[in-house]
């Protein structure tokens, strides 16, 4: 598997087509390249929530969560025949964590141009990033966002001239927990900073931006997420947005989608991304089509956790929250059992915790006071299903009881009346069955006992069972059928062979309804006799030969 999933992420890597050259890019635009394969894979979300630290470029709050020193690798491709490529490094420290990255583009066909058309070459870029993590260390320790900034040092160079331009970023990370945990709150503002100046060329402005973003993940295996941003840009007064969702098939993939309008008639269009996460390595890629005209761009970064956790508490006491605040999750959702395993599996570690203890013990009174509701409801569907039954409302009866079942499968009360009601039924359909064949079995009981009589005790037989094939407990009928029966027990070899002779003549005259139930009763009578058996059977062959002949004339 891991073969194959390499296998394809070469070919998106290696694979990468570029359109024609002569389109021309704002050099404002180099302010808004992002070298983070995972969140250009969600259209360049500032909610992307992603693993590399290089991704405060696009989110300066991004790296609040990271315990571990992380260094990534990143390379792009975009516009037209624009390469750029960066290195971050992240270390934590007690206070937060910072990162510093560089980065460094080229523009192979000159095709980046100031407002005055003066061409690039090429700029370079240092970033500078802090991130404040916001920590709440009661009950458990919660980490619930942070706030971060970012100091960009940009240089520009054309043929003749370059120039440094400052900008910085600043935004945060935030739990919306008061509505749900699974809900997230982002905000960057991006590119503060004056205009840029290069000797001899036309000013331009940076494309300072405001996003906000919502994240919402569902629970479930497949850890599914959806996305939404809205971006107003402050100097040209245009709202963008983006939305995306993510979801992770099976480990170690995690794959991406979106799709994004910057309205600024360049980053528009569909994006997606995939992700392969090991334990120490991360490999990402991220195709983002461009409005047109433009070249597509393509992304791909690769990232390393270098080294132990920084601060091995603080790890413990991260994840110990993690399993806590789900445990509460699962208790604000009912979800009792699933609640008090992940608590018992807190407190095996840790086991003076007491948060966890006194939610198992709040657990345990809301499972007592659920079974009493449910031991409740159920006495009124009992009551219900009763009285339904005594008024012979039967399938209201039957729903009562199945209600019960739902919350006590093993109720024998609710099970027992089930067989009433069925066997009532059952009662009920004979009795209308009784009544609709009543001439029927009238007549099949008279020829049957004066086949009896005559000591006829084969055929009597026949009709005594063909009564209760209609009535299954007609008790005449039953009778008679097991003295009939005791009857032919006794009946001798001899008296055999004359009902068999008789049944041959029949035969022999074809007359084969009286041959067929002449050899029948011999066969029944003894079912060692394969002769009858077979006879039998070549009479009914005839007997429908017959009718077939009869049905075509």
């Amino acid at each position: 598997m891991k073969k194959k999933i390499f296998t394809a992420f070469a070919i998106m890597f290696f694979n990468i087509n570029l359109l024609a050259s002569g389109t021309t890019i704002p050099a404002a635009n180099l302010f808004l390249l992002n070298y983070d394969a995972i969140s250009e894979g969600v259209g360049g979300s500032a909610a992307a929530f992603s693993k590399n630290s290089l991704s405060f470029i696009n989110s300066p709050s991004s790296n609040y969560d990271v315990l571990a020193t992380k260094l990534d690798f990143s390379g792009i491709s975009v516009f037209d025949n624009v390469y750029g490529g960066l290195c971050s490094f992240l270390f934590p420290t007690r206070i937060g964590n910072f990162s510093i990255a560089g980065a460094y583009n080229k523009f192979s066909s000159l095709n980046v141009y100031t407002p005055d058309e003066k061409k690039l070459s090429n700029n370079y870029a240092l970033y500078l990033n802090y991130v404040f993590p916001f920590i709440k260390k009661t009950p458990v320790y919660d980490n619930f966002g942070g706030f971060g900034i970012t100091l960009k040092d940009y240089n520009f160079s054309t043929q003749d001239n370059s120039k440094i331009a400052f900008a910085f970023d600043i935004g945060a990370h935030y739990n919306l927990r008061m509505i749900s945990n699974n809900l997230w709150a982002v905000a960057a503002f991006r590119n503060i900073g004056e205009k840029v100046e290069i000797p001899e060329s036309k000013p331009f402005d940076m494309p300072q931006n405001f996003d906000f973003a919502l994240r919402y993940n569902f629970y479930s295996s497949l850890k599914p997420a959806v996305i939404c941003d809205v971006i107003q840009f402050l100097k040209t007064n245009k709202t963008g947005h983006v939305l995306a969702a993510e979801i992770v098939p099976f480990y170690p993939a995690i794959f991406r989608a979106g799709w994004r309008d910057c309205n600024d008639g360049i980053f528009k269009g569909v994006t997606a991304g995939l992700s392969l996460n090991f334990e120490s390595i991360n490999i990402d890629y991220a195709f983002s089509s461009m409005n047109c005209g433009y070249d597509v761009k393509h992304t791909v970064t690769l990232g390393f956790l270098i080294g132990n956790v920084f601060n091995a508490g603080k790890a413990y006491d991260y994840y110990l929250g993690i399993n806590f605040n789900k445990a509460k999750e699962a208790y604000k959702r009912k979800d009792y059992i699933n609640a008090r395993q992940i608590l018992e599996e807190i407190l095996a570690l840790y086991p003076d915790h007491e948060p966890s203890k006194e939610y198992l013990k709040e657990i345990a009174y809301a499972i007592s006071a659920n079974d009493r509701s449910l031991e409740i409801a159920i006495q009124k569907y009992l009551v219900k299903a009763d009285y339904e039954f005594q008024k012979n409302n039967f399938f209201k009866a039957q729903r009562y009881y199945s209600k019960v079942l739902g919350i006590d499968s093993e109720n024998l009360k609710a099970q027992k009346g089930l067989e009433d009601i069925q066997a009532t039924l059952k009662k009920i359909e004979l009795q209308k069955n009784r009544q609709k064949n009543a001439n029927k079995i009238i007549s099949l009981w008279r020829e049957g006992l004066e086949l009896y009589n005559d000591k006829n005790f084969v055929f009597a037989k026949e009709k005594f069972k063909q009564i209760i094939d209609i009535d299954p407990e007609n008790s005449g009928a039953l009778k008679y059928l097991a003295l009939t029966e005791a009857k032919i027990n006794k009946v001798s070899s001899a008296q055999m062979n004359t009902i068999f002779e008789q049944a041959m003549k029949y035969y022999k005259d074809r007359d084969y309804e009286n041959a067929s139930k002449y050899f029948s009763a011999v066969y029944t009578a003894d079912p060692s006799r394969t002769d009858a058996k077979n006879y039998y059977e070549f009479s009914i062959k005839e007997l429908k030969s017959k009718s077939s002949k009869k049905s075509k004339r």
